[in-house]
Order: C-alpha cells, then sequence, then structure tokens
C-alpha cells in the first residue's frame, strides 16, 4: 500500500514546477520559505574575483619573484610548485611545501615573504594581465554585486553565510548596508552568537579557515606573535587604512600567514566550528548553495556540506560559470554520495539533490534576489 504523502509534502510537490534549473532551485528555496528555513551560502574566494588576487594570482606573484636571478637557482623547486597551481594541476602536498617554505624564518625566501605580506596589506602589488592590487586594508577594496546582494539578504534574515574567504567583503557590505555585522571565527564565537540572551537582531557571517591568511606580530613582545589573528580585524585597528597596525601592541611590522588547506592542524581547528555551525543551522536550513568555491583544496569542506545534505535531505547547488575544469564538485559527488542525484528535473520535494548552475556569482544572486528571495 503506497504510503500517503504528509501535509507538508504535498504543499511543496503542488507548486509548479518550471523547465528552467535556475527557476526550480528558485521554486525548491522559495518553497521551503513557507517552514521559516533559509538557504545557506558557502562562499570561496571566486566571489571576490577581480577585486581581491585569487591563489592562482598570488602563485604567479610568487613564481616570478622566485625566479628571480638573486636566488641564484636556490628557488628552482619552489617557483615549480608556484607554477603547478597557476597552471592547476598542483596537489595539496605542493602548495603546502610552498607555502611552507616561503613562511620558514631560517630560510632564504623569508624576504619574499615580507615583501608579499606588505604589498599584500598596504598595496604595491601587480599581478598578471596588470592586475594592481591596491592591497586588502585600502578603501578602494570595495564589495562586489555579489557581496552586496548577501549583504541585503543577511540584513534583511533572509539568509545564512558561511565564508571560507579573508577579505572581510560580506562583512563591509553589511556595514555599508548600514547594520553592525559580527564575524564569527570559532566554536566560541558561534555558541555566544547563537545563545545571547538578547532580542536584537545583528547579521553574522561564519568563518571557517579555507585556504586563508592570518596576520602575525613580528615583535617578540607582543601576544599577537604566538597567536595568529583573522586580518579582516586590521582593518578597523589603524586609524591610517594605509598603515594596519597590530590590534595589541600597534606595531605596523605585521607577517601574513597563509594557512594552507595542507595543513592537517589548520583542518583540525575547523572541524569544530563547522560542527557548532552545524548544531545551530542544521534544522534552520532549506538548501546549501555553494558560490565560487572550487572545493579543490578543501575536501574536508565539501564532505561537511555533502554529509548535512544528506542527511536534512537538502538541495546543494553548486554556482561557477560554465568551465570544463571546473567539475571537481560534481566528481566528488559522483564518488562519495552517488546515491544523491545529480538533477534538478525533480520536483522540489523533501530529498536531497545535487545541481550544477552554470553561471556566475553575480548573475545567480541576481536572480535570486528579482525572485524576491
Amino acid at each position: 500500500m503506497a504510503k500517503r504523502p504528509t501535509a507538508r509534502q504535498a504543499l511543496l510537490e503542488a507548486q509548479p514546477a518550471s523547465d528552467d534549473p535556475m527557476n526550480r532551485v528558485i521554486d525548491r528555496i522559495h518553497g521551503q520559505r513557507i517552514f521559516g528555513k533559509l538557504p545557506l551560502f558557502v562562499l570561496g574566494a571566486g566571489v571576490s574575483k577581480g577585486v581581491v588576487p585569487l591563489l592562482s594570482d598570488i602563485a604567479w606573484w610568487l613564481k616570478r619573484e622566485l625566479e628571480k636571478p638573486a636566488l641564484g637557482g636556490a628557488g628552482a623547486w619552489v617557483a615549480n610548485h608556484a607554477a603547478a597551481i597557476v597552471q592547476g594541476p598542483a596537489s595539496r602536498r605542493q602548495g603546502a611545501e610552498l607555502f611552507s617554505a616561503l613562511q620558514d624564518r631560517s630560510g632564504p625566501f623569508l624576504p619574499i615573504w615580507k615583501k608579499f605580506s606588505k604589498g599584500f596589506l598596504i598595496g604595491g602589488l601587480e599581478f598578471d594581465a596588470g592586475f594592481k592590487f591596491p592591497g586588502l586594508c585600502s578603501p578602494d577594496v570595495a564589495p562586489t554585486k555579489s557581496h552586496r546582494i548577501l549583504a541585503e539578504m543577511l540584513v534583511d534574515r533572509s539568509a545564512h553565510v558561511l565564508s571560507l574567504n579573508f577579505d572581510g567583503l560580506t562583512r563591509k557590505a553589511v556595514n555599508l548596508a548600514g547594520s553592525p555585522c559580527a564575524a564569527l571565527h570559532n566554536k566560541k564565537n558561534i555558541y555566544t552568537y547563537f545563545t545571547a540572551p538578547t532580542d536584537a537582531f545583528t547579521p553574522a557571517i561564519i568563518k571557517i579557515r579555507g585556504d586563508v591568511f592570518y596576520a602575525l606580530c613580528t615583535n617578540p613582545a607582543c601576544p599577537l606573535s604566538e597567536a595568529p589573528y583573522p586580518i579582516d580585524r586590521l582593518q578597523s585597528s589603524s586609524a591610517d587604512p594605509s598603515e594596519p597596525k597590530c590590534p595589541d601592541c600597534s606595531s605596523p611590522d605585521l607577517e601574513l600567514q597563509f594557512q594552507f588547506p595542507g595543513y592537517r592542524l589548520k583542518e583540525e581547528a575547523s572541524h569544530p566550528t563547522l560542527w557548532a555551525a552545524r548544531r545551530f543551522l542544521a534544522s534552520r536550513i532549506s538548501s546549501i548553495v555553494i558560490i565560487g568555491f572550487s572545493g579543490r583544496w578543501d575536501r574536508y569542506v565539501l564532505q561537511f556540506l555533502f554529509g548535512l545534505a544528506r542527511e536534512r535531505d537538502l538541495l546543494i547547488v553548486d554556482v561557477k560559470p560554465p568551465d570544463s575544469s571546473s567539475d571537481l564538485i560534481e566528481r566528488f559527488r559522483s564518488i562519495y554520495y552517488p546515491s544523491m542525484p545529480a538533477s534538478t528535473d525533480a520536483p522540489p520535494t523533501e530529498r536531497a539533490v545535487y545541481a550544477r548552475i552554470p553561471a556566475t556569482a553575480d548573475h545567480f544572486l541576481a536572480t535570486l534576489k528579482d525572485a524576491q528571495l
């Protein structure tokens, strides 16, 4: 005897289906709003493309510096690792070895890393194709259209955001929209935010350690010379944005720490944050929308997201421009989660489904905005 659908399933299935994959995604997200559930946007570096250098841009700059004659060929093997990242086939091991060698305080490449750190924070770096980066702390680094739309959704309480980025542009967009915004960097931050004894609403962004930068003070007497901290805090630590200072001792001599996903300790530090986010958000999520995130360096994040989607019967959407080299998430699904169908043809019912939307972040989010989600 066939099992009768619940009232909730009947309500969802009664919604008209669309032939367009994007519209089917919108139908499913909109249907879940009836039950107070919101989409979780997972942001990668691609959402800041054109404003902040990507990992491939950074590797291109480092490769050029490592190949300069002053090193006398000593940087050849490190430059080869950087070239692999630029060209695409680099392994996690190569990435980890590259950034470990550059940040080794007793190694020959530390001057290059210090030059990069200063330029990345306050400007002076030029990348391939004439891309000049004014520095992360420069007021000229403005949020993109995607950041602004996400900020509107956060302020309107119509989205949750989990970010693997270091640039702080989503929070900056929320601030420009006239609202405070909390950045939740660890398990303690998440528990404090979600259990706060207040009815006042403050938008929040959950930050996960992907391939991100942290800052380290080089003053040996400063407590922050031992414990790196998120660089998005630098922008409010100095009255002069052209010269970021340590938020503790006010020293201007800062050094970046690149926490590459190949580092086991970095991944171990991320798990408590992810699981704290899961505890408070799992029952509130209608879907998982991945934007600008390749998944190439952060397999543990993909495992977390697909596991959550399967357990909660969520739609998981991968948004990227059409590119034959951007199918890593689809291949991950087919290998590790083959029972989860890759289709937007199914009606918006309560089942775990994967969908690939070939679109830019700006186009996808603008379409959601027009649909009044």
